[in-house]
């Protein structure tokens, strides 16, 4: 009944003229629209983002299919004739463009996933813009999306809510963890959904003339909405719709002058209260919203940490793109490699120095990296028409019912189109965005604000002809798709199906024959490094195993070797950008090294190189080369390397750890402690040396220097765990039991899951050595990974 009201409020006609397979398309987009936002695969195979991106596929492939049989049924092709449509082709064209001259084709037309990016993303989703055009001309199928985003919305909200109260273990949702993260994605993306759901709610209600119940419907889905976005928090949500609830209150402020103006009585509902309050909420939480909202966040076990580069730093790598491809950029999907090379060293200091960002401050800047000024002037001109048509269109909405439609389309498409400006949203919120500007385009052709190309090809057979071909060449180029993704589905099936087998059962043998399976359904570089993974552990099974005789061990191990080798040059035949794929081959080489392994130090040095060249800046690669210069006896180029480590990260914990052993190995750590109290009183405020410091002091037996510079380290960083567990040791050699075991309790409470800190804990409190029934080697590797 309240639907039935909405849609007489909304002017909606009762029946719709389009034919049968039309409709067919119609809905199965706004069934997509419904089941976006939900739809998950329970395995962990499937990311979030990888199950939406396929749903989104299998929506455009059916939704065409179905379009395409229409066309063959009635001989009629409608096209509006828009701008906006024309720019959509231009972006399809430069990205198309920038991936075929893409130094990685796998990672720029497809990816691993169908990920944001990549122009087979770029394609489906202006695939689903033009259907949306296409198919959406009617208020009544209008109408009808709009309902699927609120129910959407409204099931997403019982969903969510569940599984915070619930754990996490409500139905399937045992798959998420509801402090990080929400069924759409990340916490921002639920922001962004029930801002625009608020949004959409607020101008239905600030528009239209709704009876009482529907009235009250409109509110509580706004209520919900609201409350979903105090919760979730996220500010650039807020900032839009507090925009748009300002311009509503002005506008409707605008029409209460006009009437008094024209001394016309006024409604009782004129005045724009709701809006108002919208507009209040919007600016008090957008100003001091983590105030408000971080004790709520603790209290529900919400951690939400999303970081990405900054403007200033998405602008760096832009410019430095440009000068070395100004036309077409690094290729579509390759943010990261330019990030790699061109990131500022200081972003080592940060926790995040190990992160490879693959998106820069939000999608539409990203594109500027990856297919250069081209796609930048691309973008520009999409979002310039968008603009430049929604504001004539308004101007020229005459009805109420027109109005209505006009605002609220714009106003989403705005909002949704800063969200792509200003950050990097899910999949679901990127199809709203395109889809809902198809449909833009749509209620245009439909209010003759623009034009629409028609033309009936079964009147002359030599143009028929040509027609059905290019409709069946569709058709069969949809079948072809729909081929491929089913391939990459099944790949990814048995890739799961690998990984339980080697990361759960242990059992080698089920994973190799899997990843064979899914590399022969689809060659990814990712399977080819878990599979090198499997190739590293049969070797170290063949090497612990005296049964086997020495000639069929060192058969079997050219073997296994031979394998894991092709798989490492598999892996970067796929993707040559990926520092990664070189790392893993470098390791398979290095991991032979200390065997005296003929020609394995040759074989690795170069390949490590070439892993260093693609992430020119990271301190982990130079502690790799360092291990590699270690383990074949150059001691003096890898204590060299490990200092250029602690160059790039001077609290770099894993090269500390390299360095003092080197020290320890050469009898040098008297000289050392020497150096490092220098610099210490040099740089009073490094963590790292006072690291370094307490622990060659530790190793010493030097207690009490120990506990001075550990703590100094600790009291600079709080958070620095591997200094508080040697603290811990040393104040418990000092005889400060209760401090040693406050020391290892804080480490817990940043470490819950590490069980040597909850031995250690034990160990003590039952009057035990703290390292008592422990595996902690104290110094070839930090006992706590940071």
């Amino acid at each position: 009944m309240i639907l039935d009201m909405f849609k007489q409020s909304a002017g909606v006609p009762a029946k719709s003229e389009e034919t049968r397979f039309d409709a067919y398309a119609a809905y199965t987009i706004i069934a997509g629209v419904f089941l976006l936002p939900l739809f998950f695969i329970p395995l962990s195979a499937f990311s979030l983002p990888f199950a939406k991106a396929l749903l989104l596929a299998v929506i455009g492939i059916a939704a065409l299919l179905f379009w395409l049989i229409g066309r063959l049924q009635d001989g009629i092709i409608r096209i509006p004739k828009s701008t906006i449509l024309v720019a959509l082709l231009v972006l399809v064209a430069v990205s198309l463009a920038s991936a075929i001259f893409s130094p990685s084709a796998q990672a720029s037309f497809f990816g691993l996933s169908y990920e944001l990016g990549t122009f087979g993303s770029v394609l489906f989703l202006t695939l689903i813009a033009f259907l949306g055009a296409l198919l959406f001309e009617s208020r009544s199928r209008l109408f009808s999306l709009y309902i699927a985003v609120v129910a959407s919305f409204l099931v997403v909200f019982v969903f969510q809510t569940a599984n915070i109260f619930s754990d996490g273990d409500f139905l399937f949702f045992k798959n998420f963890d509801a402090s990080v993260g929400s069924i759409l994605g990340k916490w921002n993306d639920l922001a962004l959904f029930a801002g625009m759901t608020a949004l959409l709610s607020l101008v239905t209600i600030e528009y239209l003339t709704l009876e009482k119940k529907a009235r009250i419907f409109f509110y509580c889905v706004l209520a919900l909405a609201l409350a979903t976005l105090f919760v979730a928090s996220f500010s650039l949500a807020w900032g839009i719709l507090g925009v748009f609830a300002l311009i509503i209150s002005v506008y409707r402020f605008s029409l209460i002058l006009f009437a008094k103006k024209a001394g016309k009585a006024l409604a009782a509902n004129t005045l724009p209260f709701v809006s108002l309050a919208v507009l209040l909420l919007s600016v008090l939480f957008f100003l001091s919203g983590d105030a408000l909202q971080g004790p709520l966040s603790n209290a529900l076990g919400i951690n939400q940490l999303e970081v990405r580069p900054a403007w200033s730093a998405t602008t760096d790598i832009i410019k430095g793109t440009w000068k070395e491809n100004l036309l077409l950029g690094s290729g579509p999907n390759l943010f990261v490699k330019q990030w790699l090379l061109l990131k500022d060293e200081a972003v080592n200091s940060s926790i995040f120095w190990n992160t490879d960002f693959r998106f820069g401050i939000g999608l539409v800047p990203t594109f500027a990296v990856t297919t250069g000024i081209l796609g930048a002037l691309a973008w520009l001109f999409f979002l310039g028409a968008l603009v430049y048509r929604g504001a004539r269109a308004f101007l020229s909405a005459s009805d109420e019912a027109t109005h209505y439609f006009v605002f609220s389309l714009f106003a989403v498409l705005v909002y949704l189109w800063s969200a792509m400006i200003f950050y990097v949203p899910s999949m679901p919120l990127a199809a709203y965005a395109f889809l809902f500007s198809g449909c833009f385009i749509a209620l245009m052709a439909q209010k003759k604000f623009i034009k629409t190309i028609s033309f009936t090809y079964t009147a002359d057979p030599r143009i028929g002809f040509a027609a059905v071909l290019v409709l069946v060449t569709l058709l069969i180029g949809i079948v072809v798709g729909g081929y491929f993704v089913a391939k990459r589905v099944i790949a990814f099936l048995y890739f799961q199906n690998a990984r339980t087998a080697f990361e759960s059962a242990g059992d080698i043998a089920r994973a190799e024959q899997s990843l064979g399976k899914a590399i022969g359904f689809f060659p990814a570089d990712a399977f080819y490094r878990s599979l090198i993974d499997v190739r590293l552990a049969q070797i170290s099974d063949l090497l612990q195993n005296k049964d086997v005789s020495t000639e069929a061990a060192r058969a079997r191990f050219q073997e296994l070797l031979g394998f894991a080798v092709a798989s490492g040059n598999a892996a970067i035949a796929a993707n040559s950008t990926d520092y990664m794929n070189w790392l893993a081959l470098a390791r398979v080489y290095a991991s032979l090294v200390p065997l005296k392994v003929e020609g394995a130090y040759e074989s690795a040095k170069p390949i490590m190189e070439n892993a260093r060249a693609r992430n020119p800046k990271s301190p982990r690669l130079v502690l790799e080369a360092a291990r590699l210069e270690i383990a074949h006896g150059a001691k003096d180029e890898g204590k060299k390397l490990v200092d250029e480590a602690l160059r790039l990260k001077s609290n770099y914990t894993d090269a500390v750890f390299v360095l003092a052993q080197i020290e320890i190995d050469a009898g040098n750590v008297k000289n050392a402690i020497t150096s490092l109290e220098k610099a210490a009183f040099l740089s009073p405020n490094d963590a790292g040396i006072f690291f370094q410091l307490g622990l060659l002091k530790y190793n010493q037996k030097e207690y009490a220097g120990a506990r001075e510079a550990l703590s100094r380290a600790v009291q600079l960083v709080p958070d620095y765990a591997n200094a508080r567990y040697f603290l811990g040791l040393a104040q418990y050699e000092l005889k400060n039991v209760s401090a040693a075991i406050g020391e290892f309790e804080a480490i817990q409470k940043t470490n819950p899951d590490n069980a040597e800190v909850a031995r250690i804990i034990a160990n003590v409190k039952s009057g035990r050595a703290p390292l008592e029934k422990t595996a902690t080697a104290v110094l070839d590797e930090p006992p706590i990974e940071e």
